[in-house]
């Protein structure tokens, strides 16, 4: 029923957010357990799959002092702030991880948690990167300390991009609105909103774009992912890869297939 409504045209309209510019559409808001039931219209026998970016926001984050300028020019002011990070130990160590895709499995090791408690080292690692400075809660001031203590000038860099206000980035004036439109400073959604728009940024207008220009069909977004026929998945890891390279950025670990939600574990 919920399907039918949906192919009707009756459910969810399009929409990018103001926020991280992520586009919002029926593939993003429907549960993703449906996700195996999709098909193209030209192509309804061919199996879907899904091309995910690993540890995508840390990737992006490891990757900013090249991707500002190019992708989020209204975020410059943070440059100066990263200056000499690049040639920190720590830095290098996390860029390597997230660029490898292994932070999240790093963070497992790092915390004591069993590898099958993954799943909650990456939401708090999230809580890292997106959370407030002033962290009340024990468990996110145990968590914050222990990533100061592996990565302390990443810790500093964060922290510094989460302090800035609208007299350095004065476009946030028009993005931290509350209902009534008067401005909030949720300072602390700086780094959140950097790099959701790079992520968003880059798959929409640089790989979307290119893949549009090269004549390939039957895809869709879903944020840092895409879902594709089997047929389509080298050719669009390929054209990723190929923009990451022509920013002299080594390319994120890209995973496919597609996951069954209803399979017991």
């Amino acid at each position: 029923m919920l399907m039918n409504l949906a192919n009707d045209g009756y459910l969810f309209r399009e929409s990018v957010d103001k926020f991280g510019e992520r586009v919002h559409y029926l593939a993003t808001r429907i549960w993703k357990g449906v996700r195996p039931f999709y098909y193209f219209e030209n192509s309804s026998q061919s199996k879907l799959t899904e091309i995910d970016f690993s540890n995508s926001q840390p990737y992006f984050a490891s990757k900013a002092v090249t991707l500002v300028p190019v992708l989020v020019p209204e975020f410059l002011p943070i440059l100066p702030l990263l200056e000499n990070l690049s040639n920190k130990e720590d830095f290098k160590k996390f860029d390597q991880l997230c660029t490898k895709g292994r932070i999240y499995d790093h963070w497992v090791t790092i915390r004591g948690y069993k590898p099958e408690q993954r799943n909650k080292a990456k939401s708090e690692f999230i809580k890292i990167l997106y959370g407030k400075l002033d962290q009340k809660v024990d468990y996110a001031i145990k968590a914050y300390n222990a990533f100061e203590k592996e990565f302390p000038s990443v810790a500093e860099a964060f922290v510094k991009i989460k302090s800035l206000t609208e007299r350095e980035l004065p476009f946030i004036k028009e993005v931290y609105l509350d209902k009534d439109g008067s401005f909030i400073p949720k300072y602390h959604c700086n780094l959140s909103l950097l790099l959701q728009r790079c992520e968003s940024r880059f798959i929409i207008k640089t790989v979307c774009d290119r893949l549009f220009k090269d004549g390939v069909q039957n895809f869709i977004t879903i944020h840092d992912s895409f879902l594709t026929t089997e047929e389509n998945v080298q050719v669009i890891k390929n054209i990723i890869a190929s923009e990451f390279r022509k920013l002299s950025i080594e390319p994120p670990v890209l995973k496919d297939g597609m996951k069954d939600l209803f399979v017991k574990k």
